[in-house]
C-alpha cells in the first residue's frame, strides 16, 4: 500500500494497545519464591497478587479483591508476605486480608482489620508476629 505519511489505515489505536497492557509493581522476594502485584486492565483495572516459585506463577487473590492501598491517595505497600501467608489492603474497603498458602492450595481470604471507610493502610511490612502498617484516618 502507498499512502502519505501517516496517512494509511491501522488497525492498531491507542485503545488496543492500551487494553492489553498489565502493569508489575511491589516486587518481593522470600525465600526461593517472588510476589508481585499485577494490574489487569481487562478487569477494570484490578491488582491481583502473584507468586512465583520454580518457573510457575499464579495468582493468589481472586476477584474481586483488588490490592491496592489508597492511603495519601497514591498508595503503596499494598502487601507483605510471612512465611505461607500474605496480607494484603483491599481497595473496595482498605482493610486488611490474609491468604494462607501451601504449595497449590490456597485458602480463601479472610479480613484482618475491622476498618472503616475512614481508615487506611499502607506501607504493610511483616516483623515476627504482627504487621505494621501505615494507618491514615480521614
Amino acid at each position: 500500500m502507498i499512502a502519505a505519511y501517516g496517512a494509511w489505515p491501522s488497525p492498531v489505536d491507542a485503545e488496543l494497545v492500551a487494553s492489553g497492557s498489565r502493569g508489575y509493581a511491589e516486587l518481593r522476594g522470600q525465600d526461593d519464591a517472588l510476589f508481585w502485584l499485577e494490574s489487569r486492565p481487562d478487569q477494570a483495572g484490578r491488582s491481583t497478587l502473584t507468586h512465583w516459585h520454580e518457573g510457575v506463577s499464579r495468582e493468589l487473590i481472586p476477584a474481586p479483591f483488588n490490592a491496592r492501598s489508597r492511603v495519601h491517595e497514591y498508595g503503596g505497600g499494598a502487601f507483605c508476605v510471612a512465611d505461607g501467608r500474605v496480607y494484603f489492603v483491599n481497595f473496595a474497603d482498605q482493610n486488611i486480608y490474609g491468604i494462607r498458602f501451601d504449595g497449590d492450595e490456597v485458602d480463601a481470604p479472610w479480613q484482618v482489620t475491622e476498618g472503616d471507610a475512614t481508615e487506611r493502610f499502607a506501607d504493610l511490612v511483616w516483623e515476627g508476629t504482627a504487621i505494621f502498617a501505615v494507618r491514615e484516618r480521614h
